[in-house]
């Protein structure tokens, strides 16, 4: 029974111009901001030889996201408004890594995925709770008495 209220509201309300518009600026604003940077090189395999200090561009403080390095306040903005994508999305990209075994260049894009998902989840959600909060606004419903509950 609960599960049919929520295909209900979903289906009433999760197909608005709001919902959409959210979930599309989310994945616009993203893909911009992640590939607006140049890809790393790959790790290399290879060992430093000892006479020469190799500097390895995965080995540093930053996020890695779709094999880009950042550490700018434009990610960060993006990472503020989908914190609590973000919240999820480090439990299941933690999950994922523990059982995929895949490499830093590989967890990148994965890690890239999941919150690239996730958050275009949560605009969208956000944007569907927004339209059903609107449209309750324009009619009478049990929140507000209309002329024959108040006797009038």
């Amino acid at each position: 029974m609960r599960t049919d209220g929520i295909v209900r509201f979903i289906v009433r309300y999760g197909w608005s111009r709001i919902a959409l518009g959210l979930a599309l600026v989310h994945v616009a604003v993203f893909l911009v901001t992640v590939f607006s940077r140049p890809p790393l090189p790959l790790p290399s395999t290879e060992p430093c030889p000892p006479e020469v200090e190799c500097i390895d561009p995965w080995d540093f403080f930053g996020v890695y996201l779709a094999g880009r390095y950042f550490h700018d306040p434009g990610l960060n903005m993006l990472g503020f408004a989908d914190f609590p994508a973000l919240l999820l999305g480090d439990r299941v990209t933690n999950l994922l890594s523990q059982t995929l075994h895949t490499s830093r260049v590989t967890q990148s894009y994965v890690n890239a995925t999941v919150w690239l998902l996730l958050g275009t989840l949560q605009w969208w959600l956000i944007g569907t709770l927004l339209n059903a909060w609107r449209r309750k606004g324009r009619h009478n419903t049990s929140l507000q008495p209309t002329a024959e509950k108040r006797g009038g």
